[in-house]
């Protein structure tokens, strides 16, 4: 489009333009990048919302891709503070770009700079030294809450999980179909790995049977108790309700730190429908050392 047509377009809408290109430090383009385009909020802070965090500080988002010099375009924009950012997880931290727009203004030559993403690559095996097909990969910043980008295992075991360059990363490895919830019978493992490490071998522990009752200081058994496993890295790993008798069972990795918590459930009504739900006065921490199968009986301080 011609600067004439421009300003006729603006005369008419009053609408801005951002154009550009997308390059990393090198100057080498980001051809089919998914680029996205939003209007902040008076009063939000610069830089504390990236994509999928409190979105209700965004409006007119949009989303296009950039060509196979990286140049990218944003048209019929309103005037105000606009985020330029990604949508895609390999793109760690949430690189963005904000830009302030008078009415009808045209920036062009933006140049948007962006590290491009390392990956951290390998295999995963079981206990067995057989692949592990269909595990789940999940990285995340050391101290992050939210995880932000994974990955799945192939037929042979073998990942390639994109990650920002030369940082340390949290990897959490769930066997198949376990996911977020890991299910009975899976074994899980966290590790701290570093951007760009190849040819990773990674064995999933042997999952080890741990049993055993709850009860109240006078022996009575306690059901509906939730029991959470976590690892020092704060992962759940597993999770169980007791049944009638106080009774659980869960499986969890071989030779790793594990807390225990248990949580008392409470009834609760809304209408006809009855949920339970947890009591976080009722609680108890129990850290050990899984090295074995084992059975334990756990004194709760409630009745």
């Amino acid at each position: 489009m011609s600067d004439h047509e421009d300003q006729g377009d603006i005369a008419l809408t009053r609408g801005g333009r951002i154009e550009g290109r997308l390059v990393d430090p090198n100057g080498r383009t980001f051809a089919g990048a998914n680029l996205r385009s939003a209007l902040m909020l008076p009063g939000t802070e610069s830089g504390r919302y990236g994509p999928g965090e409190s979105t209700r500080q965004m409006l007119s988002e949009r989303s296009i891709l950039t060509d196979r010099e990286g140049r990218f375009s944003f048209g019929s924009l309103p005037p105000g503070s606009h985020r330029l950012y990604f949508s895609d997880r390999s793109f760690l931290g949430f690189p963005h770009l904000d830009i302030e727009l008078e009415a009808g203004e045209i920036r062009r030559d933006v140049k948007m700079v962006v590290e491009r993403p390392a990956t951290i690559c390998g295999r995963v095996i079981d206990a067995s030294g057989q692949a592990a097909a269909g595990a789940t990969l999940i990285a995340g910043e050391p101290g992050a809450r939210v995880r932000r980008c994974r990955t799945i295992t192939v037929a042979d075991g073998s990942f390639e999980l994109p990650v920002a360059p030369g940082k340390v990363y949290d990897i959490q490895i769930l066997p198949k179909d376990t996911r977020d919830a890991p299910s009975p019978g899976a074994a899980t493992l966290a590790l701290a790995i570093r951007a760009g490490t190849r040819d990773l071998e990674i064995a999933l522990p042997t999952a080890r049977r741990v049993e055993g009752v709850v009860q109240s200081p006078t022996g009575v058994p306690q059901s509906n108790v939730m029991i959470m496993a976590c690892d020092a890295l704060e992962n759940r790993i597993a999770a169980e309700t007791s049944d009638e008798a106080g009774r659980f069972s869960l499986d969890l990795p071989d030779a790793t730190a594990v807390t225990l918590t248990f949580t008392a459930r409470k009834e609760r009504r809304e209408g006809d429908r009855v949920l339970w739900v947890q009591d976080t006065s009722r609680t108890r921490d129990l850290t050990f050392q899984v090295t074995r199968d084992d059975s334990i009986t756990v004194e709760v301080p409630w009745e």
